[in-house]
């Protein structure tokens, strides 16, 4: 896929899966944002991958439960790039507690993560999915 010039913005871009997408989107020709929430150094490694294709690679700390936190990452982003065309909501919360030991507290977190996702994919205006996979935002 030809992604060249494009802007991707990838949540959740400092764990594992997040920084290979942003590498492949750096691969087909992407500048990537990849976001974070508490570990700057995995979202610089994931920087360092994008720069190491060749293309312009920033992070940005982001609480995607937070609505005024997507806004000023939305910003960030846009103010940088002058736009965003692609937006992969890779981010999630795994705190690694079995379902039946979740608390009201845990429980509300992740179904923050769910309403947040609707909002930061109404960033681009549409949900794209690809290959039957997970939805991503494209304009």
């Amino acid at each position: 896929m030809d992604l060249d010039g494009k802007v991707a913005f990838v949540t959740g871009g400092s764990g594992d899966i997040g920084k290979a997408i942003a590498q492949a989107l750096a691969g087909a020709g992407s500048d990537v944002v990849v976001s974070y929430v508490g570990d700057a150094g995995r979202a610089d490694a994931a920087v360092e991958a994008v720069r190491k294709a060749g293309r312009q690679g920033h992070a940005v700390q982001l609480d995607q439960r937070d609505p005024k936190s997507i806004d000023a990452c939305v910003k960030k982003v846009t103010g940088q790039f002058g736009r965003l065309d692609i937006l992969v909501n890779n981010a999630a919360w795994n705190i690694g507690i079995p379902f039946r030991e979740l608390d009201s507290g845990s429980a509300d977190d992740i179904a923050q993560m769910a309403v947040a996702y609707c909002r930061a994919d109404s960033v681009t205006g549409q949900t794209i999915v690809v290959d039957g996979g997970a939805p991503i935002g494209m304009r």
